[in-house]
C-alpha cells in the first residue's frame, strides 16, 4: 500500500512525486474546523487533512482531532483514513462552512463503499491488480485539485459517498504481468455510492511501447500512462515498471485520452538522479488499431524553436538542442555557444545553458535590415552527472543566415531538419554494411508568443554524413516526394554516423543542421 496523503492536482503536476502543501498565514484565520476520522471498526484514529477554500482555491494541512484555524469560507475537507490491521484505504471528504466559531464534523470509514473495478472477462492467470484513488475539490475540471489519495491492492479501496458537487472522486486500475498491462481509468461528480465499474477488454486500445538506449543520459528507466480529462484523475500517474534501458512493454487503455511519461535516471556524484521526462499523449477508442510509441529515439537535436526578433533584438532558446522527434519534453542537460554576425560584424558572442540557470535564451542587439548569421554549437553537460558510455547526440550544431529588418517582430527565415533514422535496434544501433533509411523532417516551427511566424517555402535539402565524428563529410542524394524528404546511408564497419543538412528558402536564406553521433554501427 502507498500513501498519498497530499496531492496537487491539475496541469501543475507534471511528475509522480508526492507534494506538501502550504498552509495560508494563521493571522487570516477567523474560524476553525476540527474533524473527528473513525476507522471501519469505529475506532478513533488520527489521519493527516488537507483542507481546500472552495472560493479561492487556498490549501491547508490539519491533523483530525484538533481544531485548524481557518478563515471565513467554505471548504472541502478531505483525508485518507488507512487503517494498518486490515490494509485498507478508505477516502472521504466533507463540505463545511466556516465562521466565527468552530464547526465539527465527521468522516466515518464505517460508511466507505468498496472500489470494485473489473474486466468483462479476465486478462488470464497471473496478473495482479492494483487501484489509485483521489478525491478531489473544485467544480472547475480544469481546476480541480487532488486532496487526498491512496494506492492499494483490489479489495482494499474504500470511498465514503457524499453528493456534493464541490468533491470529487477518480480512480485507476491497472492489471499487470510482466511487460503486460491493463488500464482502466474513471470519474465521478460527488463521491459515488457505487465506485467503480466493468470494461470491455474487447473495446481497448493496445500500444506497444519502447525505450530505447543510446541519446539520454540515464541508465535507468521509468514509465508512467496519466488519464487526461477525466474528472479527478490529473496527477495520478501510473508507474508501469523502473528498468534498465532498452525496454519494451505493452499496455491496453480503455476509452480516453491519455499521457505517456518516461523518465530516465542517470549516475550522479552521490548516488542517482532524474534527467529528463518525455511525453506522448495518446487516444484510446473502441475499435482503434494498435498504436506504437518509441521514446528515447535517435536522432537528438535542435527541432522546437527558431530564433525570432523582437522589439530590435534577436532571441534564440538553446535549450531545445537536443529534442527527441517523437515525443515532448527534454533533459535539462545542455551548453552552447552562440555568435550572431551582420555581415562580417562580430555582433554578439556568449556561452548559455539550460541547468541550473533561469534562462538558456541567447539574445544579441541587431543593425540595419540586412544579412545575418546565426551559430550555435551545442554540447551535452550537467555537473555531476556521468553520461553513459557510447552515448549517442552528444553535440548538435545549427546555423541561420537570414535576412532580417530589425524593426519587424517576427520568427526569421529557414527550416530545421529532424533526422530519424529508420529500422534501427533498440540500441539505437544499425547492422554494418547495410542502408539505413533516414526520414528527413524539415519543419518550420512557431516561436510562440515572442513573435509571429511567417510562411515559408523550402527550395531545395542537401544532407551530408560522416563516420569520422566530423572530420570530414559526404554528400548524400536526398528524395523528395511531396512533403517528405529522406536520405539513404551506406553503413561502414562500425563507429557511429553524423549527419548534417542544408536547407535553402526560395528567398536564399539558409539553415544548417548538425546531429554529431546520430545513431551507432553494431
Amino acid at each position: 500500500m502507498r500513501r498519498m496523503t497530499a496531492l496537487l492536482g491539475a496541469a501543475a503536476l507534471a511528475v509522480p512525486a508526492l507534494i506538501s502543501v502550504t498552509a495560508e498565514p494563521a493571522q487570516a484565520a477567523s474560524g476553525s474546523v476540527t474533524v473527528t476520522t473513525l476507522t471501519r471498526a469505529g475506532g478513533k484514529i488520527t489521519t493527516q487533512l488537507t483542507i481546500m477554500n472552495l472560493t479561492t482555491g487556498s490549501l491547508y494541512n490539519g491533523t483530525s482531532g484538533k481544531a485548524v484555524a481557518l478563515p471565513k469560507g467554505r471548504y472541502a475537507v478531505s483525508t485518507d483514513i488507512w487503517n494498518n490491521q486490515d490494509d485498507t484505504d478508505t477516502l472521504g471528504a466533507q463540505v463545511v462552512t466556516v465562521s466565527d466559531s468552530n464547526v465539527a464534523t465527521t468522516i466515518d470509514a464505517r460508511k466507505g463503499k468498496p472500489l470494485t473495478v473489473g474486466l468483462s472477462s479476465s486478462p488470464g492467470t497471473g496478473y495482479s491488480q492494483t487501484l489509485q484513488a483521489h478525491v478531489c475539490g473544485g467544480s472547475n475540471l480544469s481546476l480541480q485539485m487532488g486532496l487526498a489519495g491512496g494506492s492499494n491492492n483490489a479489495g482494499h479501496m474504500y470511498v465514503i459517498p457524499n453528493a456534493s458537487k464541490d468533491v470529487q472522486f477518480g480512480y485507476l486500475s491497472l492489471w499487470q504481468k510482466g511487460s503486460d498491462t491493463l488500464i482502466a481509468k474513471g470519474g465521478y461528480t460527488g463521491l459515488p455510492s457505487a465506485p467503480g465499474g466493468t470494461f470491455a477488454r474487447g473495446n481497448m486500445t493496445t500500444v506497444s511501447v519502447q525505450a530505447r538506449r543510446g541519446p539520454q543520459e540515464g541508465r535507468y528507466g521509468s514509465l508512467y500512462v496519466e488519464p487526461k480529462y477525466t474528472t479527478c484523475t490529473t496527477g495520478m500517474p501510473g508507474q508501469l515498471l523502473n528498468d534498465a534501458f532498452p525496454y519494451t512493454t505493452t499496455l491496453h487503455l480503455t476509452a480516453g485520452t491519455w499521457t505517456l511519461q518516461a523518465e530516465d535516471e542517470a549516475d550522479a556524484s552521490g548516488g542517482t538522479e532524474i534527467v529528463g521526462d518525455l511525453y506522448r499523449t495518446v487516444s484510446a477508442a473502441p475499435g482503434t488499431a494498435p498504436l506504437s510509441q518509441i521514446f528515447y529515439r535517435s536522432a537528438w537535436g535542435p527541432a522546437r524553436t527558431l530564433p525570432y526578433v523582437f522589439a530590435g533584438r534577436l532571441g534564440y532558446d538553446t535549450g531545445e538542442a537536443f529534442d527527441d522527434p517523437s515525443t515532448t519534453g527534454f533533459e535539462a542537460s545542455e551548453r552552447s555557444t552562440a555568435q550572431l554576425s551582420f555581415g562580417s560584424t562580430v555582433l554578439a558572442r556568449g556561452t548559455v545553458t539550460d541547468w541550473g540557470g533561469p534562462d538558456s535564451t541567447f539574445y544579441s542587439g541587431m543593425k540595419s535590415t540586412g544579412w545575418y548569421t546565426l551559430a550555435v554549437t551545442s554540447t551535452r553537460y550537467r555537473p555531476g552527472v556521468t553520461f553513459p558510455t557510447n552515448m549517442l547526440s552528444t553535440a548538435s550544431s545549427v546555423k541561420f543566415h537570414f535576412k532580417a529588418d530589425p524593426r519587424t517582430d517576427a520568427a526569421v527565415p529557414g527550416f530545421l531538419t529532424q533526422f530519424v533514422p529508420g529500422g534501427l535496434t533498440l540500441n539505437n544501433t544499425a547492422t554494418p554494411h547495410t542502408t539505413t533509411a533516414v526520414a528527413l523532417w524539415v519543419v518550420r516551427p512557431s516561436v510562440g508568443p515572442n513573435a509571429p511566424t511567417p510562411k515559408d517555402t523550402v527550395k531545395s535539402v542537401k544532407v551530408y554524413a560522416s563516420n569520422n565524428g566530423g572530420l570530414t563529410w559526404a554528400y548524400q542524394p536526398v528524395k523528395h516526394s511531396g512533403s517528405a524528404w529522406s536520405v539513404n546511408i551506406a553503413n561502414p564497419s562500425s563507429g557511429a554516423i553524423s549527419l548534417r543538412s542544408l536547407v535553402t528558402d526560395a528567398a536564399g536564406d539558409t539553415t544548417e543542421t548538425t546531429v554529431y553521433r546520430a545513431y551507432a554501427l553494431g
